[in-house]
This record gives C-alpha cells, structure tokens and sequence, in this order.
C-alpha cells in the first residue's frame, strides 16, 4: 500500500509526496502539523493538530489523567493503569485480518515505554500480531513514546509516536 502527504482535506495524488510506508509518511507529517497522510483509498490516516482540549495534557493531582468523549468535552478522569487497559475507541482498519478485534484508547498524557523482556521484542508496522508484519526488534532497555494502546485480539500493544507497534504485554514492557 502506498501512503500520500499532503495538504488539505481531501487526496489529491499529484499534489502530494508518495511514500512506500506508513512510518516514512508520519515521522514526514511529524515535521509540519499542516500535512495530512492518506492511504490509496483516501482516507486520513494521520495527521496532527493543535486542537488539543484545555488540560488534556495535564496529569491530576491525584495522578489521575483527564478523559474527554468523542467530540473533546471533559467526561471526568480515570487512574493510569484503567486508562492503559481501557478501550474506548473501535478502529476497523483493513491491515487487520478478518475477525481480529481491534480496540483502541489514546492516552491523555505522555506515556514512556520500556522494553524489559530479556532477548528481544518485535516491531510492528500496523496493529496485527501477524508475522507478516513484523518489520524489526526491540531490545532490552530501549525506550518509545506512546502514542495509543490497542487490543488485538485481547491483547495489548503499543503504537508508538513514529508509528511502531509493540507488544504491551507486563512481561515484555514497562509503562512509566
């Protein structure tokens, strides 16, 4: 699949950068927050924006995070490890096989990712646990930026802020 970077609201394939992966096109969109990436279909598949709800990026007091519903209005707050295992948000993304279940939850706050499983863990291009998808390791003691937490087929991964996926399993990673 081939991704397109470009400006506006909708695909214009002779204005916009072509890019091979996913990964190439986001870490290229991270750089200016007035591109967008679509698929070949047309769909926005990435983007940044600076619409971000007043103290979404807070923690509370308490070391709770603020939530927000879908349209950004303050739905009270949640403690970190119920925002972790929460999944509010359905994602029905074709790079998932049929069947696979595919939840999602987009942490209100900067979340730090430590692999510390011993050997080595496997990098992911999309959210799917098929070995097709694997697209390099991760080591003891590397560190990520989350950017979501999703469930695969009732397991856990971490999609990172360059658009990897990893396992987000306890005994593979530590979040904090």
């Amino acid at each position: 699949m081939l991704y397109y970077l470009g400006k506006g609201e909708e695909l214009k394939k002779e204005e916009c950068k072509e890019y091979k992966t996913l990964e190439g096109a986001l870490k290229a969109a991270a750089k200016d927050e007035n591109t967008v990436v679509w698929d070949e279909s047309g769909k926005i598949v990435g983007s940044l924006t600076d619409n971000v709800p007043d103290g979404a990026l807070q923690e509370n007091p308490d070391g709770s995070v603020p939530a927000f519903d879908e349209n950004g209005n303050p739905a009270g707050a949640v403690d970190t490890e119920t925002a972790a295992e929460a999944a509010t948000l359905n994602d029905e993304s074709e790079e998932n096989p049929p069947g696979q279940q595919l939840d999602k939850i987009v942490p209100q706050d900067k979340m730090k990712v430590t692999v510390v499983c011993n050997g080595s863990l496997n990098l992911r291009r999309s959210a799917s646990w098929s070995p097709n998808n694997i697209c390099g390791r991760a080591t003891k003691g590397q560190t990520y930026q989350a950017k979501a937490i999703h469930t695969v087929d009732g397991k856990q991964m971490i999609e990172t802020i360059d658009g990897l996926f990893l396992s987000g399993d306890p005994a593979h990673i530590q979040i904090g």
